[in-house]
């Protein structure tokens, strides 16, 4: 009899359910760390390498172990559902004034980027339904390429 599974479900996958949103952290574990705001919708984490194919004369076609990676983009996608002063000025690289008008935040864009415009890290921290650690997702000299939708 054939035991090919069509499903990929096991007894041990309610175990490892990474559920809910998650918390999304800036400088997570340093002394700067602090919770960036609520998310609605989910978040979405991706890592996606490019290769390029070695080619070598004589060989016709594709070979294993002919392909290099070249360079590795990492993205964390999300739909932050707080809208603050600090968060926009994180989102838009800018800078906010809070002097020139005291029932306002100002917000302006700049035409250059500082150190300051990098994160030392992002962090995206949720739980998998088995387990009481946490799964921490952490992106190292983060900064927001998307601007704001």
């Amino acid at each position: 009899m054939n035991n090919t599974k069509t499903v990929g479900f096991t007894p041990n996958t309610p175990n490892n359910l990474l559920i809910d949103a998650g918390a999304l952290y800036k400088n997570y574990g340093t002394d700067k760390e602090a919770l960036i705001g609520a998310t609605a919708g989910g978040n979405t984490f991706t890592v996606k390498s490019n290769t390029r194919t070695i080619k070598i004369d004589g060989i016709k076609g594709d070979m294993k172990y002919g392909e290099i990676i070249t360079n590795t983009t990492v993205t964390l996608a999300t739909n932050l559902l707080e809208v603050t002063a600090e968060i926009l000025t994180l989102l838009l690289r800018g800078n906010i004034d809070t002097d020139s008008d005291a029932s306002y935040d100002i917000i302006t864009g700049k035409t250059s980027l500082d150190e300051s415009d990098y994160l030392e890290n992002l962090a995206l921290v949720g739980k998998i339904s088995g387990s009481e650690l946490p799964v921490i997702i952490i992106l190292k000299n983060a900064a927001n390429t998307d601007g704001l939708k």
